[in-house]
């Protein structure tokens, strides 16, 4: 008489084939598990430097001030590199381009002497990471727009800006608080 009959060991063998099936199943849950954290660590940190680079972005602002004369503001966290600015006169007229000073973040750059007429005003500039942005300015309202945006008439105008742009004595950075 033995302890085990062949159909106690068909048992012994089916129930170990289940069991190494279980294995490889919670093996495969375990490897989609890892490849799921994977891909979401790999977004979150996409996300992330997305913001961090947001952050250090300048943002320039055509602001009027007493007696209504212009400042430019950088009212964004990052400096504002190789700042070039324009204005309209009432005739209509884009007048020769101004080279301005780097902004820093919470800055002003006084431009009052150079733009006491003007009907319109933008600004060309970069940031750290060398992205160019213009901000353009009518009757108060500025809209700031990145290169990869500019229309053919934004584009015309930067390439106007670039154009024999002349230095000033007349400008002025100061503090935020200054203005």
């Amino acid at each position: 008489m033995s302890l085990f009959s062949f159909e106690d060991f068909d048992k012994l063998i089916f129930f170990m084939n289940c069991l190494e099936i279980v294995k490889d199943i919670f093996e495969i849950i375990g490897t989609i598990a890892t490849v799921s954290i994977a891909i979401l660590v790999y977004f979150a940190q996409k996300q992330r430097d997305s913001f961090d680079k947001n952050l250090q972005k300048p943002v320039l602002d055509f602001i009027r001030v007493k007696n209504k004369n212009w400042v430019l503001m950088n009212i964004g966290k990052g400096p504002a590199l190789f700042v070039r600015f324009i204005e309209k006169d009432p005739s209509g007229t884009w007048r020769t381009p101004i080279i301005g000073y780097s902004i820093p973040s919470e800055m002003v750059l006084d431009i009052s002497q150079e733009t006491s007429t003007a009907q319109a005003l933008a600004a060309v500039y970069k940031d750290l990471a060398g992205k160019n942005y213009m901000v353009y300015c009518v009757d108060d309202t500025c809209k700031v727009i990145e290169e990869a945006n500019w229309n053919s008439e934004q584009r015309e105008l930067n390439r106007r800006i670039h154009d024999n742009p002349r230095s000033s004595q007349n400008l002025l950075l100061m503090n935020y608080e200054m203005s």
